[in-house]
């Protein structure tokens, strides 16, 4: 990532698999690998939200928001419009499913705090005409990996309603990408452990922005990858992967964005041969 001239990284959960209170070391072996170029901005995985392995709240502290103009609880709920002044993307970054100590469960359930927050955090972007909007959770729904729908259907549909453009994921040690997918008259709602061919809409890769919602987990960070299941009953949603059966490939996914176009690249970073890469652009 350091050779990548990105302007900044986005960690998605399950940061050191280390003991509580050696958070400030996984925060300066970043550091220094990174430099002071590149911050890397973080959001909980249920690895620190519940205090198994650290504290969110400490890594925030040791890896403190560095972006300008950050609203709401970083680490745990919070948006960015980049850049600040004539923004052409707004970053939104939700806990879905995640258990934090002292406070439980945050469920996305319609008509609670959380689900009215990302929703008005996705509509104020709109109303403001910013070109771009991607939210990232650390669980996934659809996949292809060991779990479940842990974020809940109620928030997937959400995004899906409201035309996100980009949904960015962790927790499964893998890689997926899935085709352009939307709600229509033969796709209502998107559920869980089931697929409907009404439910994709673009599967070329080049998609349209407002045509619907490309889903991607990038858990190849670091942890041994582990296997896809291409048997799944979702997969047929899925375009792209990577894991310890197919292509293993450890690396991180680049995002370039302007006005007209949002381009993702997966960066191959040690190991394998995968590629994927897609693109998204203004009608």
């Amino acid at each position: 990532m350091a050779g990548s001239k990105a302007q900044f990284g986005l960690a998605l959960g399950d940061l050191s698999y280390g003991s509580p209170g050696t958070e400030s070391a996984w925060c300066s072996f970043v550091a220094d690998r990174l430099g002071r170029d590149i911050p890397l901005q973080l959001l909980s995985g249920n690895h620190e939200s519940d205090g198994r392995n650290g504290s969110i709240d400490a890594f925030a502290d040791c890896l403190p928001p560095r972006l300008p103009g950050i609203n709401g609880v970083y680490g745990r709920e919070w948006f960015v419009n980049l850049p600040q002044r004539d923004p052409v993307l707004r970053l939104i970054m939700i806990s879905p499913g995640l258990d934090f100590a002292g406070s439980g469960r945050w469920d996305y359930l319609p008509g609670n705090e959380h689900y009215d927050w990302t929703a008005a955090a996705i509509d104020s972007a709109r109303e403001a005409d910013i070109p771009w909007v991607v939210v990232a959770s650390h669980l996934p729904c659809q996949t292809m990996g060991r779990y479940e729908c842990e974020p809940g259907r109620a928030v997937t549909n959400l995004l899906l309603d409201r035309k996100v453009d980009l949904v960015l994921h962790g927790h499964e040690h893998l890689y997926q990408r899935t085709h352009q997918l939307s709600l229509g008259a033969g796709c209502p709602s998107l559920l869980p452990a089931r697929s409907a061919t009404a439910c994709i809409s673009d599967t070329d890769s080049e998609f349209e922005s407002g045509a619907g919602t490309v889903f991607a987990t990038v858990g190849t960070g670091g942890r041994p990858l582990r296997d896809v299941n291409t048997s799944d009953v979702e997969a047929p949603y899925f375009a792209a992967y990577s894991g310890k059966n197919a292509e293993p490939t450890h690396g991180f996914l680049k995002l370039r964005v302007t006005g007209d176009s949002l381009r993702a690249e997966f960066v191959g970073a040690g190991g394998g041969n995968f590629v994927d890469s897609f693109t998204l652009r203004q009608p």
